[in-house]
């Protein structure tokens, strides 16, 4: 099964992402190539894996529910598909 998984702002910085990595650790998750998104235009931060880099100098991410996206540094990331 996958979701999209939207992480509290307050675990973006701090010993509050240590927090955040030591529970998703502990849910059987690699964390070696995940982390917690650039807000989107609704200032909602998402868990997201890192794929690569695009040619165009930016970088490819992917939800947790297998979408992903180009995030170009300054950009807000896309709403993406809505929740079901």
């Amino acid at each position: 099964m996958s979701a999209r998984v939207f992480v509290h702002p307050k675990y973006r910085e701090g010993p509050a992402v240590g927090a955040l990595e030591v529970g998703l650790e502990k849910a059987g998750l690699d964390c070696s190539n995940m982390g917690v998104s650039p807000s989107d235009a609704r200032g909602r931060f998402e868990l997201v894996r890192t794929i690569g880099h695009s040619q165009e100098g930016g970088v490819i991410l992917e939800r947790m529910d297998g979408t992903q996206y180009t995030h170009f540094k300054g950009w807000p990331a896309p709403l993406g598909p809505e929740a079901a």
